[in-house]
């Protein structure tokens, strides 16, 4: 999924990027579990930190505890509409080192 989102316009992905940017607070690329709480209390959304920190584990491709851009955009992007032959095709290829 991760190479797969590497083939994203900015144009296809530009509300998830504001949207990521809006998590984000500090702007260091990373979203932290304080960073997530804050923005899910300021929304009056209801989620406990340890949930959060789960939320976070199950997107977190590193294991550092955080989400980078990557990361976020493998689990908010809409496949349905995202995922073409084409790009299945490049992802492919990517794999198919000798070309068999």
């Amino acid at each position: 999924m991760n190479l797969l989102v590497k083939t994203a316009s900015e144009e296809e992905v530009r509300e998830l990027r504001e949207q990521f940017n809006l998590i984000d607070q500090d702007g260091t690329g990373l979203i932290k579990v304080s960073e997530l709480s804050q923005v899910l209390k300021k929304k009056k959304l209801s989620m406990s930190d340890t949930d959060i920190k789960s939320l976070i584990e199950e997107m977190d491709y590193h294991n550092n505890g955080m989400i980078n851009y990557s990361e976020f955009l493998s689990a908010t992007i809409d496949l349905k509409s995202f995922l073409t032959e084409q790009r299945l095709l490049a992802v492919f290829n990517q794999f198919d080192t000798d070309g068999s």
